[in-house]
């Protein structure tokens, strides 16, 4: 990615800490990828995931964020 990022702001829910280091890369995956950061490819290498495991935690995740009311994830 050429563009410069001068700041990001990730956040990491007590429950991704405490089940270790899957769930945080998983977490902050997800985030960079919904901030437009990562590709899709780039997130999911990250993750330590297949591109169908990965798939599905995205749409896990989006199916949270809408319960929630928050941000729509970018699937592009």
């Amino acid at each position: 990615m050429s563009q410069f990022v001068s700041s990001i702001n990730l956040q990491l829910s007590p429950d991704s800490i405490s089940q270790g280091e899957q769930a945080i890369r998983q977490e902050i995956a997800l985030q960079l990828y919904d901030q437009n950061i990562f590709t899709f490819g780039q997130a999911r290498r990250l993750a330590n995931l297949f591109v169908w495991e990965f798939q599905q935690l995205l749409f896990g995740a989006a199916r949270l964020y809408f319960s929630r009311g928050s941000s729509l994830l970018y699937f592009g």
